[in-house]
């Protein structure tokens, strides 16, 4: 008789591979949340800070990694929640911080004019 790792078939596997719910997979999901959490934290403590000192590039980044992943979150199978939030927390602050540069860049061009 063959050992037991030898007897599994393809399906057995995939069988015994979706009983697991802590795969490494999800565990650096969870990985990603906790960093993209920290992310969105320090786009909020950024409020303070003056628009001129915000890097643009770095909040198109954000926000638009925000948004993308805010949707495959919802398009995979189960949907999760969780990741659904952060991205979601990211690219509202991502969009905000661009709206205060907009803003900011706009009334100095006002106070320019003559």
């Amino acid at each position: 008789m063959r050992p037991r790792c030898c007897r599994s078939t393809p399906a057995a596997v995939s069988a015994e591979s979706a009983r697991h719910t802590r795969t490494p997979h999800t565990a650096s999901s969870h990985r990603q949340r906790a960093q993209k959490w920290g992310l969105t934290v320090a786009n909020i403590s950024d409020l303070k800070k003056d628009p001129e000192a915000l890097s643009v590039p770095m909040q198109v980044a954000l926000a638009g990694t925000g948004i993308i992943w805010s949707r495959y979150s919802m398009v995979i199978r189960p949907k999760n929640w969780n990741l659904f939030a952060v991205n979601v927390a990211m690219g509202a602050t991502g969009i905000y911080q661009l709206y205060r540069v907009y803003a900011h860049e706009q009334q100095k061009k006002l106070l320019q004019a003559p």
